[in-house]
Order: structure tokens, then sequence, then C-alpha cells
């Protein structure tokens, strides 16, 4: 995705996910990067998306993994840190 485009209308979504062990799904717009995570005091983790609204949603694989777990096979996003607790977050490819 370029973030340099002229004439989109591209802005940031803020999408709340689990801390989970599984692959978890966002319903995102085509071509959705995500840029950022970080935990809140709700206890779930949040990630920040630059997308392109008026494009179709689908389906975005998300993994959560802790320190010394092993890693899916996906984009390194962040890390966030939640008390003594520390969670990566990994996009599937678009």
């Amino acid at each position: 995705m370029s973030h340099a485009r002229q004439g989109a209308s591209m802005t940031i979504w803020k999408y709340a996910i689990e801390i989970i062990p599984n692959r978890q799904e966002l319903e995102m717009p085509t071509g959705a990067q995500i840029i950022h995570c970080r935990d809140d005091t709700e206890g779930w983790l949040n990630v920040w998306a630059i997308v392109e609204p008026e494009n179709p949603k689908r389906p975005v694989g998300i993994y959560v993994r802790g320190t010394g777990h092993p890693l899916p096979d996906a984009r390194y996003v962040g890390t966030a840190f939640q008390g003594v607790y520390v969670w990566h977050v990994f996009q599937e490819s678009n």
C-alpha cells in the first residue's frame, strides 16, 4: 500500500484484538496495513491501521504471541506491554 497516493481517501482506524493463542480475524478494507499496537486498561490490545475506507472489506488474520512462543508466518507489527506480559502482534499478508 502506498502512503503517498494522490486522490486516495486514506485514514487510520483503530481495532481491538484479543490476547489469545489462536489466529483471529479482523474485517478490514482491502490493502489495510497495521502500523501500531498498544494495550489498554480494559485488558485488550489495540491496533491502528492505514485504510482506504471505500475499499471492500475482507478478513485479515492477526496473531498475538508472547515472548518465547513460536512465531507465525506473518509480518511483525509491533510489541505491547501489559504489566509483566509482553505481546508481539503479527498480520498475515494482504
